[in-house]
Order: C-alpha cells, then sequence, then structure tokens
C-alpha cells in the first residue's frame, strides 16, 4: 500500500514539473526584445499548410523579382531584362513553393520583367495559374509597379492607386460573411519621400470606405494591406498604414488600428524578407532588412499564423517532405550554395480564421 501511495505521489509531482516547465518553455518563447509575439514556438510548415476549407484562409504576399517566376504567354521562359536585372528562370521553383503553401489568395509584386511588357501579360499568366492548379483563379493588376492579385475567390472590384492595388474579394460564406478589401502596395525605393506618399493614397481610400464614401465597396469590409513596403517596421510608411493617419509624423506614436505579427523566417530567429544567406563551410548567416508586410484589421476574421519561408536555411527533412529544394527562394536557383547567395525577396504567409 505505501509502495503504491509513493508511486502514486511520485507521478503526481513528475506530471507537476513537466507541466511547469512547459509553462516556463511557452513564456520564454513568446517574449522577444521588441514585445511583439513571436511564432517560433507554435509555427511549422506542417502545421500550417494543411488547413481545412471552412473558415480558414491563407494569403501569399511575394515580390517574384523581374517576372521571373512566370513563363512567358507563348509559353517560354522569362525574359532576361536588362544587365542589371538578369533575370533567371524560376518557374519550377515557384511550382514547388505554390504547392508546399497552397494560398488561397497571392499578392504578387513585380510580376512582369518591365511595367511595358508585351510578351507577358495578365491574362497569360491567369491562364498559366489555371493550368498549373487545375483550378480558376480571378486577378487584378497595376502594371505600373508590376502588381498582380490572384484570387480563387470572385475580385467584385478594383481600383489603380499610383503604385498600389486595391481589390475587393468575395469570400464564401463557409470563410466569412464580409469582404476582404485588400491593397497590393510596392512603394517605390526611390524617392524615399514618395513611400509616405503612396502610404497616405491608400490611408484615404480606406478611410473614405469606412466612412461609406466608396459605394462599390462595404464599409464594414476587412481590411489586408501586403506586399513589399519597402520600409521597416519603424519606418514612417509603416507607421502610416499602421494607424491609418496620412498626418502621422515620423517620430510621433500611435495607437495600430492595422496590425500584425511580425513573423520569423520559418525555422529561423529572425524577420529578414530581403537580403542574402551566407555560407561559410558549415557556418550559415543571414542578412538583410524586413521590409515585405501584412497588415490587417478583421470583423469576423483574425491573423492566427504567419511566417515568411526561407527554403535556403530549411532542414533537409523538411525541404523533403514538402517537395522543396533548398535553392527555391534563390534569385539565381543555379548559383552553388557557397558564399553569399541572395534570395531578393522572401515569400510571406498569413492564415488568417473565424474568430473564437
Amino acid at each position: 500500500m505505501n509502495k503504491k501511495n509513493n508511486h502514486l505521489e511520485g507521478s503526481v509531482l513528475l506530471l507537476f514539473l513537466i507541466a511547469f516547465s512547459l509553462v516556463l518553455f511557452s513564456c520564454k518563447n513568446n517574449n522577444n526584445k521588441d514585445g511583439q509575439p513571436s511564432n517560433l514556438s507554435n509555427t511549422s510548415l506542417k502545421s500550417t499548410s494543411d488547413l481545412s476549407p471552412d473558415g480558414k484562409l491563407r494569403v501569399l504576399a511575394y515580390n517574384t523579382f523581374c517576372g521571373s517566376m512566370f513563363p512567358l504567354d507563348n509559353g517560354a521562359p522569362p525574359s532576361p531584362g536588362n544587365s542589371r536585372q538578369n533575370v533567371k528562370n524560376r518557374i519550377p521553383n515557384f511550382v514547388r513553393l505554390y504547392n508546399a503553401l497552397k494560398p488561397d489568395i497571392m499578392s504578387i509584386q513585380e510580376a512582369w520583367v518591365h511595367r511595358d511588357s508585351t510578351l507577358a501579360t495578365e491574362a497569360g499568366i491567369v491562364r498559366y495559374i489555371d493550368e498549373m492548379t487545375s483550378g480558376k483563379w480571378y486577378s487584378a493588376s497595376n502594371k505600373v509597379q508590376r502588381q498582380l492579385v490572384l484570387s480563387k475567390y470572385p475580385i467584385k472590384w478594383s481600383q489603380k492607386l499610383a503604385l498600389s492595388l486595391a481589390v475587393l474579394i468575395d469570400l464564401p460564406d463557409n470563410i466569412s460573411n464580409e469582404d476582404l478589401l485588400m491593397f497590393n502596395v510596392h512603394l517605390p525605393s526611390s524617392p524615399i519621400e514618395g513611400r509616405a506618399e503612396n502610404a497616405k493614397l491608400v490611408v484615404d481610400l480606406i478611410n473614405k470606405v469606412k466612412r461609406g464614401e466608396v459605394p462599390e465597396v462595404p464599409s464594414n469590409a476587412m481590411v489586408l494591406v501586403a506586399g513589399d513596403y519597402n520600409t521597416l517596421y519603424d519606418g514612417h510608411p509603416y507607421k502610416i498604414l499602421s494607424s491609418l493617419d496620412p498626418t502621422i509624423g515620423a517620430s510621433d506614436s500611435y495607437e495600430p488600428k492595422l496590425k500584425d505579427r511580425r513573423p520569423y523566417q520559418l525555422e529561423g530567429d529572425n524577420r529578414i524578407t530581403r537580403g542574402s544567406v551566407i555560407f561559410q563551410g558549415d557556418s550559415i548567416s543571414i542578412s538583410g532588412r524586413s521590409i515585405d508586410h501584412m497588415l490587417f484589421s478583421g470583423g469576423t476574421l483574425e491573423m492566427t499564423n504567419s511566417f515568411i519561408l526561407n527554403t535556403l536555411i530549411l532542414d533537409q527533412k523538411i525541404l523533403d517532405g514538402f517537395g522543396l529544394k533548398r535553392n527555391d527562394v534563390a534569385k539565381d536557383p543555379n548559383q552553388p550554395l557557397d558564399g553569399e547567395v541572395s534570395f531578393d525577396h522572401l515569400p510571406v504567409v498569413s492564415d488568417f480564421e473565424v474568430k473564437n
């Protein structure tokens, strides 16, 4: 009897210690230097790729670099562009990335090598995506910044805003009874002042919608601003978009109206979305900046998960399990993995679910 009691007491103590350790581990992994939620402890490609269709939505934002991931309308490889662009054929890489991520909506920047491209058109890319996925996709584009929105769900309305593109997406009732107003943004790399001015154009339209001044768009539509901001989290354009205040100053504090999860690279410890990986023997380091973002505000949905996909740093078992290759995000997929390997931009993925 005493042995049984001692055994029982020991088991209870062991369970308590395990539970206490898990709490400490969770607290540790959900705290980081800037106070934003950490996704390191609960994010994996496996757990986020198998989403049921009901009440869930996945969005991909990706600057695909000068049309490098889509064929020309005649089926030929992408145009090489000029000597500075030196575009490589990354079509197979995009196919693998899509198959691993399975997004419902794609906010693509630099879908074409240049804005005046006639060899690759919106209709041609949509036709290719339809065939690649054996599905039906809806689209809208703004060729000024070579932006393309691809959606599995109908696009009811669209408007070009200088260097941005606004679309209203009719989500099915099993996901949300509210429409999604999404902005595909590609703020200019230069001049710097142009970034804030273009961010203000986006905010002005969002505020008009909320005031009921845009009859085509419901005032209660959910809002998502996804793309290449060309600015950091503390940058003025980011503050303008997050605060929905076009008058906010560069050094002003603010209460965010649109929020993101400030994601990390999957299986990594940094938030870099543009830059390169340096391979030196067995050592790997990453340099660059966090300039691609998704800011969101919604009624029925909430952003529950977000990550940056960098295949260059993933474990080989993960790559094999999802049909990916290590160089799938590399700017030149044929470059040896030795020294500095540029990825230009990385895919940013966010998942949305019905609020509890």
